[in-house]
């Protein structure tokens, strides 16, 4: 997954890397998962749990507006029939 499309939500600092491994576990148990939860080891010894969220471009919007549209769309009733549904002629036959 690119984190082009993902947003930092949040981000924790752990003293040792298991600490963060839990809280990461955690996090992705939870109700609703978050999109991506990511490691960062720094410098001084310590380690950061960085949440991300999924962001919607506009594209993405246009198009899932217009697929929910085409599935709530209820069907076009047709009244009458079309001329060559119609009962032909037995004189013409």
């Amino acid at each position: 997954m690119n984190v082009r499309n993902l947003e930092r939500i949040s981000e924790k600092k752990f003293k040792t890397h298991d600490e963060a491994a839990i809280q990461k576990a955690t996090l992705l148990g939870g109700k609703p998962a978050p999109a991506k939860v990511k490691i960062f080891a720094r410098y001084d010894g310590t380690f950061d749990v960085v949440v991300y969220k999924k962001i919607e471009t506009p594209g993405q919007k246009v198009i899932k507006a217009l697929t929910e549209a085409i599935e709530t769309q209820k069907p076009v009733a047709i009244h009458g029939q079309k001329s060559k549904d119609r009962k032909k002629s037995p004189k013409k036959a």
